[in-house]
């Protein structure tokens, strides 16, 4: 028995510790409140800040450069997006140096039926935090250019819509809207074509829509809808020799059109 006494496991040893200490009412607390205060534990430093921003080396972007391609030769569209969206993470690279062209084009083509993977470059660079305002811009003006080279004028006017919306970075520039009214008039959409004008009017005014010479293929889609009268108003109204004002023109056309 006295071996067996002794050859407690370390187990049971430790067990015994962790049962309550009895003490007395009127015995004194083991440690005061303030050796107790003393004794916590020192809060933890502050994590020291990540470098997040690496900067990408020229073999890692020849890799890019070569994986985004393949990426959408395979149909592999959502990790083409979700790689170049990665690569925007990084320390600011420029555009010209991604395959941002091979991407857009894949995108725009009439091999998609929707625009399910546009809008999903277009929300992650609208919610990527090291994308410039220039360049989430420059990549809706390629998908709206390239839409309409592939004949998807309606495609275009909805990457246009998102670049006008209130929480969009894009800043419109004039160019941008003469490509949409331009694309929308080859493509036979004068109504369309004439709402943007009269955007282009409200947002960029009346003597750059002058100078940008825009309204000439309107006039000629005008003429194709046999809408001569109309023509002629609104060449009158931007040449200022008209009565009514630009806009008043393109409102009772547009309004016209659409009764």
């Amino acid at each position: 028995m006295r071996g067996f006494g002794r050859a407690l496991s370390p187990l049971s040893a430790s067990a015994s510790l962790l049962q309550p200490v009895r003490r007395c009412a009127s015995t004194p607390p083991l440690v005061s409140s303030d050796t107790a205060a003393a004794a916590q534990p020192a809060p933890p430093p502050p994590p020291r800040p990540l470098k997040l921003w690496a900067r990408l080396t020229p073999e890692e972007m020849e890799q890019v450069n070569r994986l985004v391609p393949r990426l959408c030769n395979s149909n592999h569209l959502p990790e083409a997006v979700r790689l170049l969206d990665a690569c925007l993470l990084t320390h600011q690279p420029a555009l010209e140096s991604l395959p941002i062209p091979a991407l857009v084009r894949r995108l725009c083509c009439s091999d998609e039926p929707d625009m399910t993977h546009s809008m999903a470059l277009l929300t992650a660079l609208l919610h990527n935090p090291r994308c410039s305002a220039a360049n989430v811009s420059a990549i809706c003006s390629m998908l709206v250019h390239s839409y309409l080279d592939h004949r998807r004028p309606r495609e275009a006017l909805k990457v246009f819509d998102w670049m006008r919306r209130p929480n969009s970075p894009c800043p419109l520039e004039p160019s941008v809207y003469r490509a949409v009214v331009q694309g929308l008039c080859r493509h036979g959409k004068t109504l369309e074509a004439l709402r943007v004008l009269r955007q282009m009017v409200d947002g960029c005014g009346f003597e750059v829509v002058v100078a940008s010479d825009v309204t000439a293929c309107v006039h000629s889609s005008l003429l194709r809808e046999a809408r001569i009268r109309d023509a002629q108003e609104l060449d009158r109204a931007f040449a200022g020799a008209g009565e009514e004002e630009p806009m008043e023109v393109l409102d009772r056309i547009i309004h016209n059109w659409q009764d």
